[in-house]
């Protein structure tokens, strides 16, 4: 193997000053490129948000706000207000200590929560007044109203009996439907009137006779003949469902205990849908509107109204949902249907 003993050879001072030099031209020219590099990225990046924000500015100059103007004085829609009540259980009694202070029930807070009723569900119709004609009601009683004696231990902490009940609480339905009279505007109200299961003067439910031997029957007959001649039409069930026909469209009317539910996921909904879509099979209905369950349920195609009650010992027991006592509100809209739902609350 042959050595240059050229290469091989020291630098010179000289030399090593010049290789340093060069070494130093090179990083600099190195350098240099980068920092152009650089230099053209931040340049290009600079044009673009320049051009962004011209293009920014003129959008901004060119583009008007839209103005938004509330809709009032022109009143195109109708509408008919479905005030339900249901599930009052007037005369049970309920204890605050026996249910861990949930609540708390007896004749005097009855008649304040029926108040509350007829005035709050007029106040929410007064409501929707300002954007659609409500020239009708629809006053829906769903049973219930009375607890009767369909348990034996009632006999022993009902506040009244159930002819008691009767004499004591037809009054005030009366007083409450002339409050509607007095300071609602109606032209018409309709009243159609399911009878309950708790309101029976038999130990057993009748399904064929269930009106001949229910309280509730006889004390809806008795506001008919008070205020026959007025303005207030009464439609009483003598079987289990009821029709009313609102602006062409069937609304379907019972009290709720004709499906059974025994716990489990799904809740009611399960059975409801189910009993809803038998009963369509023989005469549709665009919405089902019943009580019996304690709960607040909007299902769509139908509805599950709460109670005045409230929560009560026989509910705890059962482990039912928790829920405050409430009545239902529903507004039914000429063109477009069901357009609102409301819980009224009344403690």
């Amino acid at each position: 193997m042959e050595i240059d003993l050229e290469k091989t050879k020291p630098l010179t001072p000289e030399e090593e000053e010049r290789e340093k030099l060069k070494g130093l031209i090179e990083s600099a020219k190195a350098d240099k490129r980068e920092a152009e590099k650089v230099a053209r990225f931040w340049r290009k990046l600079a044009e673009r948000r320049e051009q962004e924000l011209e293009v920014a500015l003129a959008i901004k100059k060119e583009q008007k706000p839209i103005i938004i103007t509330p809709q009032r004085g022109k009143t195109v829609s109708e509408t008919m207000p479905v005030l339900v009540g249901c599930d009052w259980h007037a005369e049970e009694t309920v204890e605050a200590r026996a249910v861990d202070g949930l609540n708390e029930f007896n004749l005097d807070v009855a008649d304040r929560r029926i108040e509350r009723f007829f005035q709050r569900g007029l106040k929410l119709i007064d409501i929707w007044r300002r954007d659609t004609k409500i020239d009708e009601l629809t006053l829906a009683f769903l049973g219930d109203l009375i607890n009767g004696y369909i348990h034996e231990e009632y006999l022993e902490s009902n506040a009244l009996s159930p002819v008691e009940t009767v004499n004591w609480l037809q009054p005030i339905i009366i007083g409450g439907i002339e409050f509607l009279l007095n300071n609602g505007k109606f032209k018409k109200i309709h009243v159609p009137c399911v009878y309950g299961n708790h309101g029976r003067t038999t130990q057993k439910i009748r399904i064929k006779t269930g009106y001949k031997n229910s309280f509730e029957w006889l004390m809806y007959n008795n506001l008919a003949r008070h205020f026959a001649g007025t303005c207030v039409e009464f439609n009483i069930a003598r079987g289990e469902l009821l029709y009313a026909t609102v602006y062409g469209r069937d609304i379907r009317f019972h009290h709720g205990q004709e499906f059974r539910y025994s716990g489990g996921i799904g809740g009611i909904s399960i059975p409801a849908n189910k009993a809803v879509k038998e009963w369509n099979d023989a005469r549709r209905a665009y919405l089902d509107i019943f009580a019996h369950w304690h709960q607040y349920l909007d299902g769509r195609m139908w509805l599950s109204c709460g109670c005045l009650i409230g929560y009560d010992e026989f509910a705890q027991h059962i482990k039912a949902p928790f829920q405050p006592p409430t009545q239902t509100l529903v507004f039914i809209e000429k063109n477009m249907g069901k357009t609102g739902v409301h819980q009224i609350y009344l403690d």
